[in-house]
C-alpha cells in the first residue's frame, strides 16, 4: 500500500484521523494543566467551570459596551477581566484574544479591536461548547454510576 492510500483508498477518500485533527486545532481548554494548576480538586475544576458558565455572557456584553463607546481604559479593564478568568480556566486561545484587546486598549490603538473582538467571541463560544460538553460528560458518567 502506497503512502497515498490506506486499505486500498486513495487519502482522499480515507476516514478522517481525529488524533491529528486535534493536534492542528489549537487547545481551547487544558483541564489536564488547569488540574495541576488547582491540586487536582474536581469539585473546585467544577465550581470553576460553572461560574465561567454563568459569566461569559456579561463579560462579552461589557466588552462590546466598551468598544462601542470607545473608552480605551474600559476596554482595557473588561478585556483584563476576562483574560483572567480565561487563564483560570486554562484556556489559551481566549486569553490570546482578550490580551489582545487589552493591548489595544493600553495602546490606543482600536482601528484593529472590533476584528480583535470577534475572534474572541468565537474563541468564548468554542469553550462554552466545550465546557458544556464536558459538563454534560461529566452528568452522565455521575448518572450511570449512581
Amino acid at each position: 500500500v502506497s503512502p497515498r492510500t490506506q486499505a486500498g483508498r486513495p487519502a482522499a477518500q480515507r476516514p478522517p484521523n481525529t488524533e491529528e485533527q486535534a493536534e492542528a486545532l489549537p487547545l481551547i481548554f487544558d483541564m489536564a494543566t488547569m488540574l495541576r494548576n488547582i491540586g487536582n480538586d474536581h469539585e473546585l475544576l467544577e465550581q470553576l467551570i460553572d461560574l465561567f458558565l454563568q459569566r461569559y455572557q456579561p463579560l462579552l456584553e461589557n466588552i462590546r459596551a466598551t468598544l462601542a463607546s470607545k473608552d480605551q481604559r474600559a476596554i482595557e479593564q473588561a478585556a483584563h477581566l476576562l483574560k483572567g478568568t480565561a487563564g483560570n480556566l486554562c484556556a489559551p486561545e481566549v486569553v490570546l484574544a482578550a490580551g489582545q484587546l487589552e493591548a489595544l486598549g493600553q495602546l490606543g490603538t482600536l482601528d484593529d479591536a472590533p476584528v480583535i473582538y470577534t475572534q474572541l467571541e468565537v474563541a468564548v463560544l468554542r469553550l462554552v461548547r466545550a465546557l458544556e460538553a464536558r459538563r454534560l460528560q461529566q452528568r452522565h458518567i455521575r448518572k450511570s454510576a449512581a
